[in-house]
């Protein structure tokens, strides 16, 4: 059984018709797919620089809390020698201790009881 070349012609155009209808679909769905990676792509660069960013913020953040116990230890000894010499009878270190609001506990003129005999310290928050 032959079949007429007419119906072939036209089995031929139908088959041509869907080809193109498929390759024109696969057309777009690589385009589209191609601006979903480059979305991707520029948002995986703006969160790297903010993270980045955020890293440096509590790199600091951490530098100065750890600096900050140094400083600490450090501000306390020096009030603590401050507070030695205002208790030896320093009048002027002394009143300069209380305008900032630290006074000095157990001066008696020329010794410091406070911190001396009892290995405690001799300086209080002021009031």
């Amino acid at each position: 059984m032959t079949l007429p070349l007419k119906f072939l012609g036209k089995i031929d155009q139908t088959h041509a018709k869907q080809k193109r209808g498929f390759v024109m679909r696969l057309r777009w769905a690589v385009t589209v797919l191609a601006g979903v990676a480059l979305v991707l792509s520029v948002t995986n660069g703006v969160f790297g620089r903010l993270n980045t960013k955020l890293m440096a913020t509590v790199t600091g953040q951490q530098h100065f809390l750890s600096d900050t116990a140094t400083i600490r230890r450090i501000d306390e000894a020096l009030i603590r020698s401050l507070a030695d010499g205002a208790a030896k009878g320093d009048t002027k270190l002394k009143d300069v201790l209380a305008a900032s609001g630290i006074r000095v506990v157990g001066a008696s003129g020329d010794s410091a009881t406070g911190a001396s005999e009892t290995g405690g310290s001799n300086v209080r928050p002021g009031k």
